[in-house]
């Protein structure tokens, strides 16, 4: 755990998280603590975001995308939205 998050938590992060930081490029130093269950969640046409290596997936905000998108059997059941 990091600060009371279980490292295999499902993290979601807006790909346009405000001020010019994209979710994309800081979901690499959360990845770097050691979580490894990172996507990204964005209204952006599809193809317009590079995944990096260390997010699993770019979904839609769409919550029943997120929710059918995800394999939540290998989860924890919590997930964690930043």
């Amino acid at each position: 755990m990091s600060d009371g998050i279980n490292k295999e938590d499902v993290i979601i992060l807006d790909s346009d998280l405000g001020n010019g930081i994209r979710g994309e490029v800081e979901g690499r130093s959360i990845y770097q603590l050691g979580f490894s269950n990172l996507y990204i969640s964005t209204n952006y046409v599809d193809g317009s975001i590079i995944k990096p290596a260390w997010i699993k997936r770019i979904l839609s905000k769409n919550p029943e995308e997120v929710f059918n998108e995800i394999d939540w059997t290998e989860k924890q059941n919590s997930i964690s939205s930043l």
